[in-house]
């Protein structure tokens, strides 16, 4: 042991050497030197003191992660809010919608003014126009009531060519307005219907009466467009007295064997409506939807087979067997007329033929009158006069339609198609008018006991009853086969105290159109609804999953590792 104690030995040289050594020694202590100088840190400033003290660089990074973190936190819930407010009112603007839809559907009015043409004689003919007010009530079912109606006096004299239709269609608005409650007159719709009895007046004199009605209504203060004022043919209105016969027995939306058909005569044309067993040729074939269920007619309008026009057209064809059969002069010919009761006298000068005085000797004789009408209803099936002693232009000319075979073995009536007529039916216009007046509504063969006893008993008061009678047998029961017996036909003008009239069927018609056009969209309502639902919570929970997620996405955290002496980052969940 050498000096102050260290050892001489066979390890002096390993101590000198390592840890003991001078050169270790200072080495350790300029470290230490170094490491006190590192773990100096700035001084706290005193309180008050308004310098700024920068952060280091990693911590001025980690400042502005935190703002964009801010910023992004803002913008999504300044979207979530945005889309959420467009939701909220996407619903309200709907639920406005189908509120306004609804109350506009549920309860209002409705004014029908329909023109058709009164024809008084050869020479004269009358327009005539009538309203109609409806009201109705669509809440569990619909409900449609007749308010009241009101004839107008004749719009247009054809003998003297002057219209009155400001005065005539202002009386019709005023008896409209006494029943349409002002608050309502701006959503009542009007519309404006000509008949086919249009078809005799002239085009222009219809066109200029057509233009002068436009006018009218446009200041009325119901609701009415230009294209609300139609023609409506026969085949239209027996459609339309079809669905509202089956409105008033409550079968439009049920099966279609459970409807029934309307048989309409009119002054001029026939209807025959029903729904066949088997769907009708293109020509005979009319759809209807109604309230989501599409109905397949069978519809078909008999041109100049009405009452008036059949009853005219029968003298014509008797005048004219008696030209084809008279040998020599056809001058002062007798026409024998079964269908006019003994004692009836007129003057067949309002005839379409050329001028011939001819007398009608009337026999009363209700079999001839109904074979001859069944004649007239057979008319291109070969049944027809001989030609040889009259013009045959003429002849042409006084029959109704001939010439065209029937393609089809079932042709009852002319060459015209007619199905098996299926279920029950209901006879109205003339049909209803005529047995009324004969008190036999009971059935068919109840009106051929009151037609014989009628044409039998001389009476003339009213021409066309005896006719009426007969031809109603002929073309019910001898051509479309109708039994004479049972409730296969009923005599009516109503159906469960319910007027069928075509008008109303044309406005129940449209109020269902109205209905599929505008409806009630309403969410989380029907099939639709759960389904919109269902794709609405999916998108708003994912849209919420989305954010949830982004804002707990990890951010990252920067500290100082006094160990290590170094900064570093570090993951950490936000709050």
């Amino acid at each position: 042991m050498i000096g102050d104690g260290w050892e001489i030995g066979p390890h002096s040289s390993r101590r000198q050497s390592g840890v003991n050594s001078p050169r270790r020694l200072s080495r350790t202590l300029d470290a230490s030197r170094d490491f006190d100088s590192f773990m100096e840190f700035p001084k706290l400033l005193q309180r008050g003191a308004s310098l700024k003290v920068l952060s280091p660089a990693r911590y001025q990074q980690y400042s502005n992660a935190q703002n964009v973190r801010s910023t992004c936190q803002k913008t999504a819930w300044m979207s979530l809010g945005l889309c959420l407010s467009s939701l909220l009112l996407l619903y309200f603007l709907l639920l406005r919608r189908s509120q306004y839809v609804s109350h506009r559907q549920s309860k209002g009015y409705g004014v029908i003014i329909d023109i058709g043409q009164r024809q008084q004689s050869q020479y004269s003919s009358n327009i005539e126009a009538r309203v109609h007010i409806f009201t109705f009530e669509d809440t569990n079912a619909l409900t449609v009531k007749v308010l009241g109606e009101k004839p107008s006096r004749v719009l247009f004299d054809e003998s003297s060519g002057e219209y009155d239709a400001s005065t005539s269609f202002g009386e019709l608005l005023v008896f409209a307005k006494e029943l349409v409650p002002e608050l309502e007159r701006l959503q009542t719709r009007l519309y404006v219907l000509g008949t086919g009895g249009l078809q005799w007046a002239p085009i222009a004199k219809w066109f200029e009466l057509l233009q002068q009605c436009r006018n009218v209504f446009r200041e009325s203060g119901f609701q009415f467009h230009d294209d609300w004022a139609l023609v409506v043919n026969g085949r239209d209105q027996g459609v339309y007295e079809w669905v509202a016969a089956n409105y008033a027995h409550d079968t439009l939306k049920s099966d279609s064997a459970d409807t029934i058909g309307v048989l309409s005569l009119g002054s001029e044309s026939a209807q025959v409506t029903f729904i066949a067993e088997v769907t009708p040729p293109p020509a005979y074939l009319y759809k209807i939807e109604l309230w989501g269920t599409t109905h397949e007619l069978y519809s078909y309008n008999f041109e100049k087979l009405g009452l008036e026009s059949a009853s005219d057209g029968l003298l014509k064809l008797l005048h004219a067997k008696e030209v084809a059969s008279s040998v020599g002069p056809t001058d002062n010919i007798v026409v024998v007329d079964p269908c006019q009761p003994t004692g009836f006298e007129a003057d067949a000068n309002y005839l379409k033929t050329p001028a011939r005085d001819f007398l009608i000797m009337p026999t009363g004789n209700f079999t001839a009158c109904r074979a001859e009408s069944h004649a007239l209803l057979h008319q291109g099936r070969g049944i027809l006069v001989h030609d040889e002693a009259i013009d045959s232009n003429q002849l042409l000319w006084q029959l109704f339609k001939f010439g065209d075979a029937c393609l089809d073995s079932n042709c009852p009536i002319e060459t015209t198609f007619v199905p098996d007529l299926r279920g029950n039916f209901i006879a109205t216009g003339y049909f209803y008018q005529t047995s009324k007046l004969l008190e036999a509504t009971g059935s068919l063969a109840e009106l051929v006991v009151a037609g014989e006893r009628y044409c039998s008993a001389g009476q003339n008061s009213k021409r066309n009853i005896c006719f009426s009678a007969a031809y109603i047998v002929a073309f019910l029961h001898d051509s479309l086969g109708l039994p004479d017996h049972g409730n296969k036909v009923l005599f009516t003008d109503s159906v469960n105290s319910v007027p069928v009239e075509w008008t109303l069927g044309f406005f129940i018609s449209r109020l269902s159109e109205d209905k599929a056009a505008y409806s009630p969209l309403i969410l989380f309502e029907g099939f639709f609804g759960i389904v919109l639902l269902f794709l609405g919570l999916l998108a708003t929970g994912s849209l919420i999953f989305w954010f949830v997620t982004r804002l707990r996405r990890p951010q990252h955290k920067t500290i100082y590792d006094l160990e290590k002496g170094r900064y570093f980052t570090t993951a950490a969940r936000g709050r």
